[in-house]
Formats: structure tokens, sequence, C-alpha cells
């Protein structure tokens, strides 16, 4: 399972709705192919530094930024996600 990165006191929480197969396989958030996370992120103002996936676990302390999804199940689309695990995840969140 890809684990949330998460600490007390975050400024901003990203809730992705769940992971593509290959971050749920390598075990990192934000890395298809298309998604443009990392480069928003450090373009947005809010770190100091350029970070990448492998450094994700370091932004609740660096920054006050954490990571989590709504639902932990991979699939290549959130199309694929039923609608009880969304629910389940909106309760979990």
């Amino acid at each position: 399972m890809l684990g949330d990165i998460i600490d007390y006191n975050l400024h901003v929480l990203f809730v992705g709705i769940n992971p593509d197969p290959e971050s749920f396989r390598r075990n990192l958030y934000y890395i298809g192919r298309s998604n443009h996370f990392w480069y928003c992120l450090n373009e947005s103002g809010l770190v100091y530094r350029k970070y990448t996936a492998d450094q994700a676990i370091e932004l609740p302390s660096d920054c006050g930024i954490g990571i989590t999804n709504l639902c932990h199940r991979p699939t290549a689309r959130a199309s694929k996600l039923t609608k009880e695990e969304k629910k389940a995840g909106v309760e979990t969140l």
C-alpha cells in the first residue's frame, strides 16, 4: 500500500483520488507519465526547494505539506473505483 505522508500541524494536505499502478508498485506518489504534480508543486511557491517523488517523505517536516489518497486501491483510471470505495475514503478522511 502506498502509505500516507502526513504529520501533525500540516498547512496543506494534498488528497489524490487513488494511486496509479506504477506509483503503487514503486511506492512513490504522482509518478505517472502524464502527472505534473511535482513540477507544479515546485513552481507553486509552497516549497523553498525542488522536490521529487522520492523526497516526498520530507515534505511534512520541511514545508508542512502532506499527501494521501481518498482510496488506496491502485487503478489506471479513477473511474474504476466503486462508489462504495469512494464513500469509505471520504469517511476515513
